[in-house]
C-alpha cells in the first residue's frame, strides 16, 4: 500500500478518511496530529516494528488534558483503530508499581483493517484483543504477563467499514439496547464492571470478560439493527415491497441470530431468555424508526 502524508506524519492511504473523521469529532479544542517520524512504513525502535507497515500513527497527546485524550481514545476505538493512550509513566498492574518508559505522551494506533499491517502489529492487535494493553510482557516472580487493557471496548472489534455501515443509531440508542440486552438500567452499565483499576494521567476505566464479551454481542446487533433502519428507511421512500413484510422477514431473522449470539451470557448471568428480550428490543426499535 502507498504512503502519503497527512498532517506532517506518514500514513497509509487508507487511514487518511477514519483521521479526518477522528479530527473532525475530536473538537474545536484538540488539533488531532501525528508525531513526526512516528507514522506507517517506519523503524522505531520504541514501536517495537508495529510501524514497518500501514495502518500506524503516534497521535502527539502533550498538552492535552486527561478528559481529552480519552476523548481521543473513545472515538479512535469507535471509528476502527485499536487506540491506547501511551504516557511516560504508568501504574503496571501486576508489577505493583509505577514503570516508566523514553516516549512522550501519545496515542498509540492501528488501523484494525488495514491490508499491510506489520507482523508486528497484527500480534499486537490479536494481544489487545485478548485483554492487554499491547505492551511488551514481564516476568514477576517467575510467571509472565501482560498489563490489562484499560479502555472502553464497546468497539473491540469494530473497523471502518462497520463504523460506516452504523447508519442513523446514535450512541444513546446504542446504550439503551445495551441495556435491554442484559436487563439493567443503561446508568447502572459501568458498575457491573468487575476489575477497576487506575493507571497513570488520572487514566481510569473498567474492564472485564464480562463487558467485553457483552459489548461485542451488542455491536453485532447494532449493525443488524442499522440494516433494518436503512430496509424501512427505503421503502418509506417508496422503494420495496410491503414495509410489514420486509420487517417481519428481518426480524425473524434478527431474534434467531440474536438467540445464537447471546444466549450464552444471558445464561450466565441470569436474564431472561433470548426469545423475550429480543421481542422487546425489536418492537421497541421497529416503533421508534416507523414512529420517526
Amino acid at each position: 500500500m502507498v504512503g502519503m502524508i497527512w498532517r506532517e506524519g506518514v500514513i497509509s492511504t487508507d487511514m487518511k478518511d477514519p483521521l479526518d473523521e477522528l479530527a473532525r469529532r475530536a473538537g474545536d479544542d484538540i488539533y488531532v496530529h501525528p508525531i513526526k517520524g512516528y507514522g506507517s512504513y517506519s523503524a522505531n525502535n520504541a514501536s517495537g516494528g508495529t510501524d514497518t507497515g500501514g495502518g500506524h500513527t503516534d497521535i502527539d497527546l502533550v498538552g492535552l488534558n486527561s478528559e481529552q485524550k480519552l476523548r481521543l481514545e473513545r472515538i479512535a476505538r469507535e471509528i476502527g483503530f485499536y487506540a491506547d493512550i501511551r504516557e511516560p509513566c504508568w501504574y503496571s498492574k501486576y508489577r505493583k508499581k509505577t514503570v516508566c518508559a523514553s516516549w512522550q505522551s501519545h496515542l498509540h494506533m492501528l488501523k484494525k483493517d488495514t491490508k499491510d499491517l506489520s507482523d508486528a502489529a497484527r500480534k499486537q492487535l490479536s494481544q489487545w484483543y485478548d485483554g492487554s494493553n499491547g505492551l511488551a510482557a514481564f516476568e514477576v516472580n517467575g510467571v509472565w504477563y501482560r498489563d490489562p487493557d484499560d479502555g472502553p471496548r464497546e468497539f473491540l472489534r469494530q473497523t471502518w467499514t462497520q463504523y460506516n455501515t452504523l447508519g442513523d443509531l446514535t450512541m444513546t440508542q446504542f446504550d439503551e439496547l445495551k441495556a435491554l440486552i442484559l436487563g439493567i438500567p443503561a446508568a447502572t452499565w459501568d458498575e457491573k464492571l468487575l476489575n477497576d483499576g487506575s493507571l497513570g494521567d488520572n487514566k481510569r476505566y473498567p474492564a472485564s470478560l464480562f463487558s467485553v464479551r457483552a459489548n461485542q454481542r451488542a455491536n453485532d446487533l447494532q449493525i443488524k439493527f442499522s440494516i433494518l433502519q436503512k430496509t424501512l428507511e427505503a421503502h418509506a421512500a417508496g422503494a420495496g415491497t410491503d414495509a410489514k413484510t420486509i420487517a417481519d422477514t428481518v426480524v425473524a431473522s434478527l431474534k434467531t441470530d440474536f438467540g445464537t449470539i447471546l444466549n450464552s451470557v444471558l445464561a450466565e448471568h441470569g436474564v431472561p431468555t433470548a426469545d423475550a428480550i429480543a421481542d422487546e428490543v425489536v418492537s421497541e426499535f421497529l416503533e421508534r424508526v416507523r414512529n420517526g
